[in-house]
């Protein structure tokens, strides 16, 4: 856990709310997995796991457990809870924390935030209806020769 004081100041806590150690890195990101501050991933234990800077990487956005990069390309790329770095091309819609839609051609492949193909569905054209609260999942509409299909994704 983070724990913030009033001045500003930042630790990092266990379960029982001791203090491990103090933790001020500005602007640091968070999700289930890792911190991400100062162009590094950190794991809870304040270990560094990547820096991706070094690497040419940029910040795009965290997910529930992994963290969306961009390499100097512009291709993107994920590393997950596991420390792999997986590479997509392109990605659609990843503001869901738990998965991310890549739409190439006539399909629409559905990935969790691992990067692991869940399901892949065809049609010329998709849209995000709604996300459902809690990064539980997305409502997609799926559109190929004129007929609309719906599809919750959780």
């Amino acid at each position: 856990f983070i724990e913030r004081t009033y001045g500003g100041d930042q630790y990092l806590i266990d379960e029982e709310g001791n203090r491990i150690a103090a933790f001020n890195l500005s602007g640091a990101k968070y999700n289930e997995s890792y911190i991400v501050a100062n162009g590094k991933i950190y794991d809870y234990d304040l270990n560094m796991k990547f820096d991706y800077e070094e690497d040419d990487y940029t910040f795009t956005a965290m997910l529930g457990h992994s963290v969306l990069l961009r390499d100097s390309e512009g291709e993107y790329v994920i590393y997950n809870r596991n420390g792999q770095r997986l590479s997509f091309e392109s990605i659609s819609n990843y503001s869901n924390g738990r998965f991310f839609i890549i739409s190439e051609a006539s399909q629409v492949k559905i990935y969790n935030e691992a990067g692991e193909l869940l399901r892949t569905l065809t049609g010329n054209s998709f849209t995000v209806c709604h996300e459902l609260p809690d990064d539980a999942g997305y409502l997609i509409s799926i559109s190929d020769s004129g007929t609309v299909k719906y599809y919750v994704i959780h």
